[in-house]
């Protein structure tokens, strides 16, 4: 059994959908004779994506047995976890597709507005903890004198 990470952008599913992360080829041979192995039964695939700002929208497995056409397939495990997994019967290409709020970030932009603020909030609050430091430590030093 081989699993080969490929880019994403080989993927290409029908709208609304589009890949988020990797795309991976599953394939199996036996040995040592090199003959294809199929699937006798169905397999889970679970996969990881990468979690992006402004990325809100479902995920679900894409899957492909010759990376032209795509087939979003129906989710097995939670919709809340980034691990989305799906049964497959075949070997072959498969991926995490995302539709909505990415749909609106395809020049590969994380969204830059959340992205920032997020920053800004993060910054405010580091700062307001070391004003805090600071003053708590003059107050400790006048009741000590």
């Amino acid at each position: 059994m081989t699993v080969e990470p490929l880019a994403g952008a080989i993927a290409h599913p029908d709208e609304p959908l589009h890949v988020v992360g990797n795309v991976y080829l599953l394939d199996a041979t036996y040995r040592p004779s090199g003959d294809e192995a199929k699937l006798a039964n169905l397999a889970t695939v679970v996969l990881v994506y990468p979690l992006l700002a402004n990325d809100h929208g479902s995920h679900s497995i894409i899957w492909s047995t010759t990376g032209d056409r795509w087939k979003a397939l129906r989710r097995t495990t939670c919709r809340a976890s980034s691990r989305p997994g799906a049964d497959i019967h075949e070997l072959g290409y498969v991926s995490v597709a995302g539709a909505a709020s990415l749909a609106d970030h395809r020049d590969g932009s994380s969204g830059g507005g959340s992205s920032a603020a997020t920053i800004a909030i993060v910054a405010g609050l580091v700062v307001l903890a070391i004003v805090a430091a600071v003053l708590l430590r003059r107050g400790s030093r006048s009741d000590v004198g």
